[in-house]
């Protein structure tokens, strides 16, 4: 067993991601280009022809996380643009985590939906997803939050450590939500957190 390059690789850039489906190598993170071919924030690597290729016209915003499944790749990171490609819903008003699908079946990729999953609240609001995977059910996420107001009924913990009656300042908890698979609708949120600095990392 021996450690090989593929091709020329992504250079002076950052990849915070990688998800292998049969032959295919999935990187995410923050690039413009992946062995010479343009690429904005997502490439794959074929490991038959040895060649990279951009998923579509790729992502306008940093990828933290990188799910496969059949020929779908769901994409999670942070967002602090009202511009988030092919998104379903509106941005908060502070950076957003986000979460979106690639398909990438056939002769060219495509981007199915893309979702914030954000809120108000905590001095500056900021979410980050850094964990994603999805099944029949559902597309899920982790990472971290400082907005109030976003947990849903029934869950583990529905409220923010930092939410009305506490008071901790501004800090952040992590959360797991699940998203649903055709990006439409937030289906549940829950806060995990204490009194100090949390996040969820895959």
């Amino acid at each position: 067993s021996t450690w090989s390059a593929l091709g020329t690789g992504i250079t002076t850039a950052t990849v915070d991601a990688i998800a292998v489906s049969g032959n295919d190598v999935y990187v995410g993170g923050n690039f413009g280009s992946a062995g010479g071919v343009s690429a904005f924030r997502i490439a794959k690597w074929n490991g038959i022809t040895s060649t990279w290729s951009a998923l579509g016209t790729g992502l306008n915003h940093d990828v933290y996380a990188l799910a496969v499944s059949g020929s779908d790749v769901y994409i999670a990171g942070e967002v602090d643009t009202n511009a988030l490609t092919g998104a379903v819903n509106a941005r908060s008003t502070a950076p957003d985590a986000f979460v979106a699908r690639i398909n990438d079946a056939g002769a060219s990729a495509t981007l199915s939906w893309s979702r914030y999953v954000g809120g108000t609240g905590g001095g500056v609001a900021v979410e980050g997803a850094y964990g994603v995977t999805a099944d029949a059910s559902g597309v899920y996420i982790v990472g971290r939050t400082d907005s109030t107001g976003l947990g849903t009924a029934g869950a583990y913990q529905q409220k923010h450590s930092c939410e009305a009656p506490a008071t901790c300042g501004n800090t952040s908890d992590g959360f797991i939500a699940s998203i649903a698979v055709d990006g439409s609708a937030l289906q549940w949120f829950s806060y995990y957190g204490g009194r100090m600095l949390e996040e969820i990392d895959d």
